[in-house]
């Protein structure tokens, strides 16, 4: 990729921050990354907790729906991605490669209409800091030059965290820089995990697979189920014999 290539993304991402009159945060990068690259949504993922990585930042509601499957089942494009450390994932959701791959997650993306799914690494220097992901209505993987820009990309993203993270940008809270109630309402997970944990007097990890399993049973987002946990609408029962 020239630097050309790299001035054209640069500049984008700039007059989209212009246009709001604010400082350039990482929604800025993900939807001129879906403009330039032509795509119907880009999420971006950070390194988590009980998940390899979880969302902070999607472009749009099917984008949202992508990130909450792939984290409902704990599989999909972003999360191998952010466990392969490395790994380009550029793939056509309809080849049996795919369906191989992640057989639940696809059939309910193409549901959805998505038809294709890129996702690769964020660092800051070594360290893995998330995944960007974009998806496409049509069945095409990214062209090596549509790659090496989404790297480019990437790479901007970390810039952009890594400037916040030196003080060399200034923000207030997080939640300014990612822009989006994503970033708001995945703590409402752990808040959710965590009350799991203490009523039915099990570990972590074992309440937050739990609410897990009862948002895929249910069909329904993870935060939504989160927030009824929260509020006490919902109790999820526990088999002690299934420790």
């Amino acid at each position: 990729m020239s630097d050309d290539g790299r001035d054209v993304i640069v500049s984008m991402i700039r007059q989209l921050a212009d246009a709001e009159g604010s400082t350039i945060g990482v929604r800025h990068v993900c939807r001129a990354c879906s403009a330039i690259l032509s795509t119907a949504g880009a999420t971006l993922y950070t390194a988590g907790d009980y998940l390899l990585c979880e969302p902070v930042y999607a472009t749009d509601s099917v984008s949202r729906k992508i990130a909450e499957l792939e984290m409902v089942l704990g599989f999909g494009p972003a999360l191998s991605a952010c466990e392969e450390e490395g790994i380009f994932v550029s793939v056509d959701l309809t080849d049996r490669a795919s369906v191989y791959l992640w057989p639940t997650f696809v059939y309910a993306a193409v549901e959805m209409g998505v038809q294709a799914v890129s996702a690769v690494p964020v660092y800051i220097g070594l360290t893995l800091i998330g995944v960007l992901e974009i998806y496409r209505s049509t069945p095409e993987p990214l062209s090596a030059d549509e790659a090496a820009k989404m790297l480019i990309f990437a790479d901007e993203i970390s810039s952009t965290i890594r400037g916040v993270l030196n003080g060399d940008a200034t923000w207030d809270d997080g939640a300014q820089i990612f822009a989006d109630d994503l970033y708001e309402r995945w703590p409402k997970v752990y808040q959710a995990t965590g009350v799991m944990a203490v009523q039915l007097e099990i570990d972590a990890t074992q309440a937050f697979l739990l609410l897990r399993a009862t948002a895929f049973v249910s069909g329904r987002m993870l935060t939504d189920v989160a927030d009824d946990v929260i509020a006490g609408r919902l109790h999820i029962e526990f088999d002690p014999d299934d420790r």
